[in-house]
């Protein structure tokens, strides 16, 4: 089902606000120290750092930038938020590529290149044995066999901020991080008869439907690129990320404009 234009215009008005709050809480305890520089760092080679989830659509737009460029090396590097945080204090990537409030929160002196946005979808078996509607799927006593797989571990997990829009309370057990492929594996088995995650960088495999969320218990998060350093190449990747070819890439895996 694909997601509604009232719903995109719905939920854009309260996304910066609660997106915030929920990734103030995913970082909890992380710090905010900046990027120092990598020194000496190879002009050929380029370090793209993202969050796991994203290994398709960042692998396809760097594939798609290192066709366009010749002899050059791109790393992309796919960690849960807390070792994404280190890695980018301590100067590691050249390049990251997530969720708009980190990186201002993180790197006071880099100036974000938005390039999408993301909001929570409901994915069931095609056949929907669970005859699941909404998020009161995902309550610990529905008797459902749920996933929450959206964002950090604990209770800064991106699905647990729309949960709780909803007032739905998961079993923590429930709730994982970086696990989107997993869960739609299952679902396409029949082994899960929901799971809950963000729109972007999903694969959808055969035997899988996703579903809206209700716009007022929805979240959208912005996700923005930031070179942490002023390489030639870090320009020329931030330059071509915006490019009509890479869009096309990121739309294609349910980024929103």
């Amino acid at each position: 089902m694909p997601i509604s234009p009232r719903l995109e215009v719905a939920v854009r008005r309260n996304r910066v606000l609660v997106a915030s709050i929920a990734i103030a809480l995913a970082l909890g305890g992380c710090g905010n120290d900046e990027a120092t520089p990598p020194v000496d760092a190879d002009p050929n080679a380029l370090a793209v750092h993202s969050l796991l989830g994203f290994e398709g659509v960042i692998t396809s737009v760097v594939g798609a930038f290192e066709q366009e460029n010749g002899d050059l090396q791109v790393d992309v590097t796919l960690s849960e938020g807390p070792a994404l945080v280190k890695a980018i204090s301590a100067g590691t990537p050249d390049v990251v590529m997530i969720p708009t409030p980190w990186l201002e929160s993180l790197v006071s002196n880099v100036d974000p290149d938005f390039f999408g946005r993301s909001l929570a979808v409901i994915a069931v078996p095609a056949d929907n044995p669970g005859d699941v509607t909404d998020l009161t799927a995902f309550a610990a006593d529905s008797g459902l066999s749920t996933a929450v797989c959206a964002g950090a571990p604990g209770p800064g997990n991106f699905g647990f901020a729309v949960l709780a829009k909803a007032g739905v309370t998961p079993d923590p057990a429930t709730v994982g991080s970086g696990c989107e492929a997993e869960v739609l594996g299952r679902l396409a088995a029949g082994d899960l008869d929901a799971g809950l995650m963000f729109r972007a960088g999903l694969e959808i495999p055969d035997g899988v439907v996703l579903r809206d969320v209700p716009e007022d218990q929805n979240i959208v998060v912005d996700f923005s690129l930031g070179a942490l350093n002023d390489s030639d190449l870090a320009t020329a990747f931030t330059d071509f990320v915006g490019s009509d070819a890479a869009q096309r890439i990121l739309t294609d895996s349910g980024f929103l404009p």
